[in-house]
């Protein structure tokens, strides 16, 4: 996943390319991933969209999610 990140502002290559041909002083898309750990034992891992150029606030989903096993399900790591 590190090699998506092409600086440290969160702005991915996905990122990069939707953003292209956009000035600096208009809304450019961003986005990152965090884990969010739950007393139950469950971590999600969930993407945020940042700034999204649509004029939206920032929106998040979950991508993936471990159980308290640790047992995997989601986007692959």
């Amino acid at each position: 996943m590190a090699e998506d990140y092409v600086n440290r502002v969160f702005e991915t290559r996905d990122d990069r390319a939707a953003n292209a041909g956009i000035q600096p002083t208009q809304q450019r898309q961003r986005s990152y991933s965090i884990e969010r750990s739950y007393r139950s034992g469950v971590v999600e891992r969930v993407h945020v969209h940042d700034n999204a150029r649509n004029g939206n606030r920032q929106f998040e989903h979950v991508i993936g999610q471990w159980d308290p096993s640790g047992n995997y399900r989601g986007r692959p790591l």
